[in-house]
């Protein structure tokens, strides 16, 4: 989609555009990494309480892929509210899955990617420019380490 919307990126948006396209090649899209069942969307607005306990819903999209990768946005979208959620989520986490060494040194990776495809749609559909997107992606390159060096720091 965004090599497509290069025809009707204004003049002034042009290199923004062009350095928000590299951002989106650079995306780590956790190739490698251990597989698991995923979910695309994998927040908490997605996740019901029943008696037996938390279910997650809205599965479309779901699919084989890097388990690290719904873990990530999970991560994104709690912490973005609070830091502190994310030792949370990893309590959780960690009752079933030990992340491997690889997975946390790309932890950073993995959460910023999420939100570099939603930025990119975002432009897309006209929602934000390509600037504001790029102003945007400095903002959240240092969440996402921030996050994933807590993660790492926590003990297991």
């Amino acid at each position: 989609m965004l090599a497509d919307a290069a025809p009707i990126v204004p003049d002034d948006q042009r290199a923004a555009y062009q350095a928000l396209r590299a951002e989106v090649d650079g995306i780590d899209t956790g190739d490698g990494l251990p597989e698991a069942l995923t979910h695309p969307d994998f927040v908490l607005a997605n996740v019901g309480a029943t008696r037996a306990g938390m279910v997650l819903v809205d599965w479309a999209g779901a699919g084989r892929g890097p388990r690290a990768w719904s873990l990530a946005f999970l991560l994104y979208a709690e912490c973005a509210k609070d830091l502190r959620r994310g030792a949370l989520v990893m309590a959780g986490y960690r009752q079933h899955v030990t992340l491997t060494a690889e997975e946390l040194d790309r932890l950073a990776g993995l959460i910023r990617a999420r939100w570099l495809v939603l930025v990119a749609w975002q432009v897309c559909s006209g929602r934000v420019t390509p600037a504001k997107a790029l102003a945007d992606a400095a903002e959240t390159k240092a969440l996402a380490d921030v996050i994933a060096s807590r993660i790492r720091a926590a003990p297991a």
